[in-house]
């Protein structure tokens, strides 16, 4: 299908995606399903299910699925489903010694086995094998990602050349220090393509972070496609700023060697083609979790910053809701954009 939606060109005759990647609702379905439900998701970090029984209800494009630590230690999911009349079991977060559906109290093990079944035994049909499906889940950095395709590679494939970048930071060991949300009413696609060039540093950023690390100066970086990189010029008193994108929805900067070592992931929980929520999590090295100060220094810049971003993003919504919006075409301050809709091509058509 995308490749009658967009033609995959290099860089210097690429073009924007067309309007209705961001406007069409047929396209979003299209999307959740040869894009996000074949793809690794991010969900949390392993520090989020601290003990055996810990979970998490979490929906992933109308999959409600159950993250908890297993009897074992190790993080699993299951499709948060009865198996009886498939009711919807746990909501939010807790800890339990056994997951029981509300309904007509089935009840399953931490390792999602059958294990009780009130009033089933003159039933023909009954299963006492019955088990909650289980969905693949990894872990990445301390960041615990779910994949609802059995056929996709493993995470740790399409990650190893980017943990070979990373491995310097030992990321598993920093913690979320505070977070920031807000409602977005724009497609999610032109989140990651804001967040992932500075092209638009000089204008939109021109006294917060243009000072620093100036748009003509950023450059992305060629990778093996399943990620985009982005990097700038190192400032003297700020260090560097580096932005990854692990496909698909995967947003991460990473700041170090200036006053702040800092890690900021963009968790987008996407609701549909013109809307979703966004938790920008703030992480601190392990050492570092205490000072205050940095802390609320870090969340009023990050705040800052996109705030000066949220009145661009909508106006681009509105602009490709307009009959004479047409893919216009992309600098070379806009790589990480071509890769990402090369990315977004093979898996669309």
């Amino acid at each position: 299908m995308a490749g009658e939606v967009w033609p995959v060109e290099p860089l210097k005759r690429a073009r924007s995606l067309p309007a209705r990647a961001y406007t069409d609702p047929a396209m979003f379905e299209v999307e959740k399903a040869k894009v996000f439900k074949r793809a690794w998701l991010p969900v949390g970090r392993q520090e989020d299910w601290p003990e055996v029984g810990s979970y998490r209800a979490v929906d992933l494009f109308g999959e409600p699925l159950l993250v908890m630590r297993d009897p074992q230690g190790a993080i699993v999911t299951f499709a948060n489903v009865c198996r009886h009349r498939s009711m919807r079991m746990l909501d939010g977060a807790g800890r339990v010694s056994a997951i029981q559906c509300p309904y007509h109290l089935w009840t399953y093990g931490l390792d999602g086995a059958l294990k009780a079944a009130p009033f089933m035994d003159k039933s023909e049909t009954f299963d006492a094998t019955a088990c909650l499906p289980k969905v693949r889940t990894e872990t990445w950095n301390g960041w615990v990602f779910v994949c609802m395709d059995d056929d996709a590679p493993p995470l740790s494939l399409q990650t190893e050349a980017l943990s070979t970048k990373l491995a310097h930071l030992d990321l598993e060991q920093w913690r979320e220090v505070g977070v920031l949300r807000y409602q977005s009413d724009w497609n999610w696609k032109i989140m990651v393509e804001n967040f992932a060039e500075s092209y638009h540093v000089m204008s939109a950023h021109k006294t917060s972070l243009q000072p620093f690390w100036p748009a003509a100066s950023s450059a992305g970086q060629e990778t093996d496609g399943r990620f985009a990189e982005l990097h700038h010029a190192v400032d003297p008193v700020m260090g560097r700023l580096t932005v990854y994108i692990l496909f698909p929805t995967m947003l991460m900067s990473v700041s170090e060697g200036g006053p702040q070592r800092m890690v900021l992931w963009y968790d987008l929980d996407i609701s549909a083609h013109d809307s979703f929520a966004l938790a920008i999590r703030i992480y601190f090295p392990s050492d570092q979790v205490g000072d205050t100060e940095a802390i609320a220094a870090a969340m009023q810049t990050v705040d800052f910053v996109h705030r000066e971003d949220i009145p661009l993003c909508a106006a681009m919504q509105r602009g490709l809701s307009s009959q004479y919006a047409a893919p216009g075409p992309l600098s070379h301050l806009e790589q990480p954009l071509w890769v990402f809709h090369t990315y977004l091509a093979e898996r669309l058509k």
